[in-house]
């Protein structure tokens, strides 16, 4: 068995918290990003990420092709620690102008949701700590993160899951009228 094999068959079964950074960014090629750098700055990691842009691009509020590009923009993203170090994804978004409705837009980024700071990934691992019965500073603490941004992660999924509540609610509070 060729070493090459045998390293990989021994990272698969490793831990998160073991395995090596290149196989955390490894699922970026993926998803309309690469790999492109690693920085160390202040005991964190900074994985830089570019994305990918397509050849022809539609724009998502006329639907034209003509379309061209108009400037960077730069973000860092929270991802999951590594090695009980910070990891943050520096990312290079290409933003556009549609020539025909004069609108500007950036590429979306397919493993957060909107324009928060964290990865889907992150999300999860906090909501996890959060059901092992750690509290919102206890996560906060341990991920050198803001208090806000685990209360925000877990209002954000308390929303999700009781969303329904409301609406039944609201239907009983009707009937009995």
């Amino acid at each position: 068995m060729p070493l090459l094999l045998l390293e990989h068959f021994h990272l698969i079964i490793w831990p998160d918290f073991v395995r090596p950074f290149y196989l955390n960014v490894w699922f970026f090629r993926f998803l309309k990003y690469h790999y492109h750098a690693t920085a160390y700055k202040d005991s964190a990691i900074f994985l830089k990420l570019r994305s990918n842009t397509p050849r022809k691009c539609k724009c998502p509020h006329c639907g034209s092709e003509d379309v061209i590009k108009y400037g960077k923009q730069y973000r860092d993203i929270h991802n999951l620690p590594i090695g009980g170090k910070q990891t943050y994804l520096s990312l290079t978004i290409q933003r556009f102008q549609c020539k025909d409705c004069e609108k500007v837009y950036q590429s979306d980024i397919p493993f957060t949701h909107g324009s928060v700071s964290y990865t889907y990934r992150f999300s999860r691992y906090v909501l996890d700590l959060l059901r092992l019965g750690m509290t919102i500073k206890d996560v906060a603490f341990h991920l050198s993160v803001g208090w806000d941004m685990v209360k925000d992660i877990h209002k954000r999924y308390l929303k999700q899951k009781y969303s329904y509540v409301n609406r039944i609610t609201c239907k009983t509070l009707c009937l009995a009228c």
